[in-house]
């Protein structure tokens, strides 16, 4: 939903009409009610579905009740928005995940996901497990600056934001970098990371 003034459901669906017939490609809707104070009902998710070029829904409310119920009522692709969903998501009918995680450990995600889909339950929860700890701590700051720190922390990329994010704080920093070294110990033990 766009942010700061809170639209109306018919506001939000004037908004993504008009999206859809300037641009004339598919949409995914984000629904992040975290970042924009405005959490819709699965009725309300479903009508905005019916604008023909909304194909898929990121849905990261947190709440699998909604994200479930959400499910029945559209025939959109629903992805999970939050990491620590992603796994139940799948259960629900989910489709795939928009993630932070998987910047840090891509492998563990996609082994995470083989592993529900080939009926691997037992793995597919120990992986989730294992990133947890990590998945909880990309947000001890705003994101997206406690993983663009551990991107630099492995080389990945310069460490630059834009304000007003900021750099970590440097005992965040440590605190990231002590459970990326945990996180990745054990994927390695799992055979999920590379």
């Amino acid at each position: 939903t766009p942010p700061y003034n809170k639209p109306t459901l018919a506001g939000l669906k004037a908004h993504y009409e008009a999206i859809g017939q300037a641009v004339k490609i598919p949409l995914c809707l984000y629904h992040v009610p975290g970042r924009t104070a405005q959490k819709l009902s699965p009725e309300d998710l479903a009508t905005l579905c019916d604008i023909p070029q909304i194909t898929a829904v990121k849905e990261a409310s947190a709440d699998l009740f909604l994200f479930s119920k959400a499910l029945i009522h559209s025939k959109a692709n629903y992805l999970s928005g939050d990491d620590f969903t992603y796994l139940p998501s799948l259960a629900l009918g989910g489709q795939g995940v928009i993630s932070v995680v998987t910047n840090v450990f891509p492998k563990a995600f996609v082994e995470m996901t083989k592993s529900f889909w080939a009926g691997d339950n037992k793995r597919a929860l120990t992986l989730h497990n294992a990133l947890l700890p990590l998945i909880e701590l990309l947000f001890v700051e705003a994101n997206p600056s406690p993983a663009k720190d551990l991107l630099a922390h492995m080389g990945v990329i310069q460490n630059t934001l834009r304000l007003p994010l900021v750099t970590v704080l440097p005992a965040n920093h440590e605190k990231l970098v002590t459970c990326f070294e945990q996180t990745k110990n054990q994927l390695v033990e799992l055979g999920a990371f590379e």
